[in-house]
């Protein structure tokens, strides 16, 4: 079983895409915002909580959010969250989360306790090539060149940090040049069975701290049981 994270692809895109005006998106007010996102992989309807102030992507959102699933050639994105603040702000969202489903595991059914295993059994050096090595950085670069001609840049030390009996989780800061435009964001990975269905999801924050990073794992970890336990 082959697990593919193109996180690299995310982070390039936020940093690509300008801030927009805060007249230009309106995302939904507290009041009536649902519980529930909605994401289906194959034939299976999943629901997926909202964690505390992300909404769905709006407005012009929108359009960022289908550029970081087209970027990515491994993996099909099955849902995107925003910070609804930075969003009614009209700024660049650097608060966000990814949920993916790997294209070649699409249809397999794999159990969450057979997946677990598999991840455990994997040394942490195999991690290394598959989350920072140089073939996923051209497979970066390729798939961020399909949707801009900005030049990028990108370095992160994500690196696998915990389990336990709802996920497998990686962690780390990424840094990333596009183009004119730099930042640095903290980011945790959950690798999990949703049923049946092997998914990523991955939260980012701005960071540059162990602490930094500390709490966004700490986020990937609470949204990644409440996923498990709505479903």
């Amino acid at each position: 079983m082959k697990i593919t994270t193109m996180v690299g692809v995310a982070v390039a895109v936020s940093l690509a895409t300008p801030a927009v005006s805060a007249t230009t998106t309106s995302p939904p007010e507290r009041a009536t915002a649902p519980a529930f996102a909605a994401a289906r992989i194959m034939n299976d309807d999943i629901r997926v909580p909202l964690p505390e102030g992300f909404c769905e992507p709006t407005g012009p959102y929108i359009a960022q959010a289908q550029l970081i699933a087209a970027a990515d050639n491994d993996n099909v994105t099955v849902l995107q969250l925003n910070s609804c603040a930075e969003m009614a702000a009209g700024g660049r969202t650097s608060h966000f989360a990814v949920m993916k489903a790997g294209k070649k595991t699409l249809t397999a059914n794999i159990s969450l306790a057979d997946l677990l295993a598999a991840m455990g059994a994997l040394p942490k050096s195999a991690f290394a090539d598959l989350v920072n090595g140089p073939d996923v950085q051209k497979k970066v670069e390729d798939g961020f060149g399909q949707v801009s001609s900005a030049k990028i840049e990108l370095k992160s030390d994500l690196q696998p940090v915990a389990s336990d009996d709802a996920a497998y989780y990686l962690a780390g800061l990424m840094t990333g040049t596009v183009g004119e435009n730099s930042g640095q964001l903290a980011l945790a990975i959950a690798i999990t069975s949703v049923r049946g269905h092997v998914v990523s999801y991955d939260f980012y924050a701005p960071g540059a701290t162990a602490r930094d990073v500390a709490n966004v794992l700490q986020q990937a970890k609470t949204e990644v049981h409440r996923l498990l336990k709505a479903n």
